[in-house]
């Protein structure tokens, strides 16, 4: 069956079904998730499990053309390519700046924050924009830390590196992208968003 997140469950058992939902979407061996030539799907893994852990993060999105008339008060229809299209990493960073607080997304400056609520079973994302037009950005998913996966810390015990999952040009259930990724100048601006 569907594993799913409780918002209202005392903090332990959400951190469980975080880890069970990583688990069930298995970004690693599902076939949903796997790049190809053309594409890779860190923009659906995202998606997906945020909406099975009760935050949304869409996978499509209005254009703004169908923005405008939805603020007049125009019924809009749903027309793919028309009035909603597809949120790639690139989009879903401008959305999270722009529409996420509607949502219940926060954005913070700290990973020691961001890994702090994942760990309290919050979500926490980290995306950023591509800085080459046309090139889709990256999001990973902070995972709470369980036995054998962790962040990693400095001396201090400040988190330097979330633990996250992903779907991307390498999928994995725990680990990193790569140490700071989203600091990389392949990307013009980023930023880590949480959902309690």
């Amino acid at each position: 069956p569907r594993k799913t997140r409780d918002p209202s469950a005392p903090p332990a058992d959400r951190v469980r079904q975080l880890t069970e939902i990583g688990d069930w979407l298995g970004s690693p061996t599902s076939k949903r998730y796997q790049p190809t030539a053309e594409a890779t799907y860190c923009n659906v893994y995202a998606a997906d499990y945020c909406y099975l852990a009760s935050a949304y993060l869409p996978r499509v999105w209005w254009t703004n053309s169908a923005l405008v008339k939805i603020a007049q008060g125009i019924t809009v229809p749903v027309l793919y390519g028309d009035t909603v299209r597809e949120m790639r990493a690139d989009d879903l960073f401008a959305w999270l700046c722009d529409m996420g607080p509607m949502f219940g997304w926060t954005r913070v400056f700290d990973a020691s924050a961001l890994q702090k609520a994942a760990n309290g079973g919050g979500l926490g994302v980290i995306c950023a924009d591509r800085r080459t037009p046309g090139r889709s950005g990256h999001i990973t998913v902070v995972v709470p830390e369980v036995d054998g996966h962790t962040a990693t810390r400095d001396v201090d015990g400040n988190v330097v590196q979330p633990l996250q999952s992903q779907a991307g040009a390498r999928n994995f259930r725990y680990g990193s992208a790569g140490p700071s990724w989203w600091l990389s100048d392949d990307f013009i601006d980023r930023g880590f968003f949480i959902h309690q």
